[in-house]
């Protein structure tokens, strides 16, 4: 054999490291239809991205973007569902550069913000190749990875000895989270539990904590008095077995009431000084609103306004209610079943002829003259609600003329036939 003919060793291994550098770069300068079209058991691209879909590339199943980690995270079943499926997030210290991840496990930690009102606390347990990091949901990306971002993560889990999904687990993990989007998989009785206590932990102002408090207290009452049948009997068994669990409903009462005192006691005050302050602003509103009505009738002169009629105010009230229904839309008086509580059947018995004065006994003043203009619409109302057959009754004191009335509605100076007193004589 001749020697001189051979590569010596550090030759040999030197070129054995060029064959796997000219490989590699081989694998990454691959034509995307070749790399597509690649078929085999492991894991490939189109698996992650539909490339054939009509608005452009997909995302399948198997990869997870934001919006839908965020939605699977409020479900009972979302640790079964995610583990296995693939996300895309941000590489450490690079900006522009994103690494196609696996989700590995998840787990619990701080409750942090989502979208909108929406909480969680759990964490992602991201894997690209051998290393593990935890990322907030919040972290991932929502776009489709690229080849290049999955060439890199088959390569990577290569090199570190990982084995990609088998088809059979591609099909499984797919089928999955497709049935959890469709909301045709049943949450087993632990994942209910579990994910009862968590919302406790993620949104404490959603619990009915009243409700806990009695179960609690319920529950603690229960074991004291086994507790104390115990101590009767002498039961040292019962005893040792009762006693860390009275304690600890203890405790768990104990907790209860103070996020009953955090998140009930406090909402229900703020609820209550809300309702009181719409309701003082309604009563303002609504009496600023009488008082421009009245202010207009007096202005008009005319006294035709109608007293009922249903004005834009805040609140509900008789007044207050839009109604498209006119005046003589409504029923008769003689139709209409007045209740025992209704304010209207105190016209039947009121006599304002006891409050008359004659007119001698009062000056013109604009109180006087708010008197007399508001007694038309008065008595138009009461005519419409008791019927044109009543007695007859007026605001208007006896012995008025009508040039004298016509002068204190018209605002104009009285004519010289009419009789008016001095102030000093009405008070006398």
């Amino acid at each position: 054999m001749d020697l001189s003919d051979a590569d010596s060793e550090p030759d040999q291994v030197r070129r054995r490291e060029n064959e796997k550098d000219l490989k590699k770069e081989a694998d990454e300068l691959k034509p995307d239809s070749d790399l597509m079209q690649e078929d085999g058991p492991d894991l490939r691209y189109m698996d992650l991205v539909n490339t054939n879909a009509p608005g452009g590339r997909i995302t399948t199943f198997l990869f997870m973007r934001r919006d839908s980690l965020i939605h699977l995270s409020q479900e009972p079943y979302f640790e079964r569902v995610v583990v296995g499926l693939f996300a895309r997030v941000k590489a450490p210290g690079r900006e522009d550069e994103y690494l196609l991840c696996r989700i590995a496990s998840v787990k619990k930690g701080s409750v942090y913000k989502l979208a909108g009102d929406q909480k969680t606390n759990w964490l992602l347990v991201l894997q690209h190749g051998g290393p593990k990091r935890s990322f907030q949901i919040f972290l991932t990306s929502g776009s489709h990875p690229t080849e290049a971002e999955y060439e890199r993560y088959r390569y990577v889990s290569n090199r570190d000895g990982l084995e990609l999904p088998r088809r059979d687990e591609i099909e499984r993990l797919t089928k999955q989270c497709k049935l959890a989007f469709e909301r045709k998989i049943t949450p087993t009785e632990e994942e209910e539990k579990s994910h009862i206590a968590n919302i406790e932990v993620v949104y404490p102002h959603r619990v009915n904590w009243t409700l806990k408090r009695t179960e609690a207290k319920t529950a603690l009452d229960i074991k004291r008095q086994d507790l104390r049948n115990a101590r009767e009997r002498n039961d040292e068994e019962a005893i040792e077995k009762l006693e860390p669990e009275v304690r600890d409903l203890e405790n768990r009462l104990s907790k209860i009431r103070q996020f009953e005192e955090k998140y009930v006691l406090k909402s229900t005050v703020r609820n209550t000084d809300v309702f009181q302050s719409l309701a003082k602003r309604n009563m303002q509103l609504n009496s600023t609103n009488e008082t421009w009505v009245s202010r207009q009738a007096r202005q008009s002169g005319t006294a035709k306004a109608n007293p009922f009629a249903r004005v834009d105010t805040t609140g509900q009230s008789y007044f207050s209610i839009k109604s498209e229904k006119k005046l003589h839309d409504a029923k008769t008086p003689g139709n209409r079943r007045i209740q025992g509580n209704d304010w209207r059947r105190h016209l039947s018995v009121w006599n304002p002829d006891s409050k008359r004065r004659r007119i001698s006994d009062k000056p013109v003043d604009p109180l006087y003259d708010a008197e007399i203009s508001c007694s038309h619409f008065i008595d138009q109302a009461a005519d419409t609600l008791l019927g044109s057959g009543r007695q007859k009754t007026s605001f208007v004191p006896p012995g008025v003329d009508a040039v004298y009335e016509q002068s204190v509605r018209s605002k104009k100076a009285p004519s010289e036939n009419a009789r008016i007193i001095s102030f000093e004589d009405w008070v006398r």
